[in-house]
């Protein structure tokens, strides 16, 4: 009984009217500027962070490969801490080991703990552990939050603790391992 051929409903061209939309309110000159300074320090913020990424990657690629002794310790941690076997290995004067990059990691070992096999096995296993954790990748979403909040302390107060958690993690996994 409610079909339009009836008559008796109302007709389509009467209900899609509606009275025209006021246009936005004007936007607040401050609130524009402000909005800009913000976008511009960020942007700046994050170009830094990719500068000194590539920087540092470069670095660690420019660096001596490691022995073939060292190249068999790591691929025998591997499976036992549970990371992938494809794993660079570079060997430098720096002060302590560290892994960058987050689809072909690249561990750095100091040259001292070369002489220090037991050492060079914890400091391996440790690194090791960030790579099977995927820790580079969420540094880099701790990076993009901080740039993105550099204004608010609490982001950068939570950056150190988790790097802190992180950290004590993968000595887990070394102890472990």
């Amino acid at each position: 009984s409610w079909s339009e051929a009836s008559g008796d409903a109302p007709s389509m061209s009467s209900v899609g009217s509606a009275a025209p939309v006021a246009p936005p309110p004007p936007r607040h000159p401050l609130a524009v500027a402000l909005m800009t300074a913000w976008a511009a320090l960020a942007l700046a913020l994050a170009a830094r962070e990719v500068r000194r990424y590539r920087r540092a990657r470069g670095r660690a690629r420019a660096m001596a490969s490691a022995p073939a002794l060292l190249i068999a310790d790591l691929a025998e941690l591997a499976p036992r801490v549970g990371a992938r076997a494809r794993v660079d290995v570079r060997v430098a004067a720096v002060a302590s080991p560290y892994v960058i990059g987050v689809r072909r990691p690249i561990v750095v070992v100091p040259t001292a703990l070369l002489a220090d096999r037991p050492r060079l096995l914890a400091a391996l296993a440790h690194e090791l552990a960030h790579v099977r954790r995927v820790d580079g990748a969420v540094r880099v979403v701790q990076r993009i939050a901080a740039c993105l909040f550099f204004f608010w302390p609490v982001v950068r107060l939570v950056n150190r603790r988790l790097d802190l958690a992180r950290e004590q993690a993968c000595d887990a996994y070394a102890v472990i391992s």
